[in-house]
This record gives structure tokens, C-alpha cells and sequence, in this order.
């Protein structure tokens, strides 16, 4: 009776011993430690995007980036809140107040991966999106692929509210001495209506 006995508790030693060495390896006092590493906050396009961005507004505007949703969404619903909370606006615009005055999501080529299971997650995500945005009331403007320095003008005077301003009266042609004493009148051309910031749920058409 005495060997099964031992026998059991060199098992049951065993056991706890394995257990304590998983134990160790999982709260990162194991083996496998890795540093941490830098990586970059945006990837080429995101990158050239920003630059064309920031030297098309004017001063005092800011663009953020990699910005999280929990940051400038709240919602009284946890579970709400939740969906969105870990979720990272590309590119976040903000006027000289420092209110939002649009959030970008740029859908490069590897927005949507190359499986459908990624492309079905993207899309998803993309929806939660959409929805937190235009409960919110914040403009969203999807950025394609392809893209060009003239977009993110228009992009920039919408949202600036400088595009389109009314003309400036051309000044009256100088008096010739062998002309009339009596002066021209300048020319005024209609003004034309101003563009408006694309709506939440709209999308910037691609450039060919």
C-alpha cells in the first residue's frame, strides 16, 4: 500500500511543478521576455496623406493621428462604448478650438487584407464606424487608395470653409486724359455657392 501511495504524490509533485513553470513563463518571468520596439505610427500613404493635409490648412489647425474613438466618443452604454472604444481613427482634424471637424479613414490597398474572413472584419468595423460617427454628428470622410494632391485641397478648403470664397471687386481701369471724367464701374461676378463639408456617411470618390 505504501509504493502506490508515493507513487501518487510524485505524480501530484509533478503536476504542480509543471503548473508553477507555466505559471512563470505566462507572467512573462519565463524564458520568452521580448523588448518592445518602435514602430511607426503611419505607413507611407497614411504618411504622405498627413503631409499634403497639414500644408493644405490653414494655421492653427491640427491633424491627429492614430487617434483612439473611446477618445472623442462616449456613450452612457458601456457595452457601447465598448465597441468602439478600442477602435483608431487614421487621421483626425481639428479646427483652431480644438473641435473635431472631421475624422479620415483612409481604405488603402490593405485596408480589407487579402482573406474573407479579413475583409468581412474590415467591413464590420467599418460599419461600427460609420454609425458611433453619425449618431455623434461628426463628418467621416473615407479616403480611397488613390489619391491627389487637388482632393486634398477641395478636402481641406471644405472643411476650412475657405473654398469657393466671393470673387474680389476687379479695381476700375486707370483714367487716359483723352477718356471721360466719368469713371467705370467695376465688374462683379456672381458669387458663386460654397461647398459644403461632405456629409458623416458619404465617401471620397477614387482618383483614376
Amino acid at each position: 500500500m505504501i509504493n502506490p501511495l508515493i507513487d501518487s504524490l510524485l505524480i501530484v509533485l509533478a503536476v504542480a511543478l509543471l503548473l508553477i513553470v507555466v505559471a512563470r513563463i505566462i507572467s512573462g518571468k519565463g524564458i520568452f521576455r521580448p523588448s518592445f520596439e518602435a514602430r511607426p505610427i503611419l505607413n507611407k500613404s497614411e504618411l504622405r496623406l498627413y503631409r499634403m493635409l497639414c500644408a493644405e490648412l490653414p494655421a492653427g489647425w491640427t491633424v491627429m493621428c492614430q487617434m483612439s474613438y473611446g477618445a472623442f466618443l462616449r456613450n452612457r452604454s458601456f457595452k457601447r462604448y465598448m465597441t468602439v472604444n478600442a477602435k483608431r481613427a487614421d487621421l483626425v482634424v481639428l479646427d483652431p478650438s480644438l473641435t473635431i471637424a472631421a475624422v479620415i479613414e483612409y481604405q488603402g490597398s490593405g485596408h480589407y487584407g487579402n482573406s474573407k474572413a479579413s475583409r468581412d472584419k474590415a467591413a464590420k468595423s467599418d460599419r461600427v464606424k460609420r454609425q458611433a460617427l453619425s449618431e455623434a454628428g461628426l463628418p467621416l470622410l473615407e479616403i480611397p487608395a488613390k489619391f491627389d494632391q487637388a482632393l486634398v485641397r477641395d478636402i481641406a478648403q471644405d472643411l476650412s470653409g475657405l473654398g469657393d470664397p466671393e470673387p474680389m471687386p476687379r479695381p476700375a481701369a486707370p483714367l487716359q486724359p483723352q477718356l471721360s471724367a466719368r469713371r467705370p464701374k467695376a465688374a462683379v461676378a456672381a458669387p458663386s455657392p460654397r461647398r459644403t463639408v461632405p456629409s458623416a456617411m458619404s465617401s471620397i470618390r477614387p482618383v483614376r
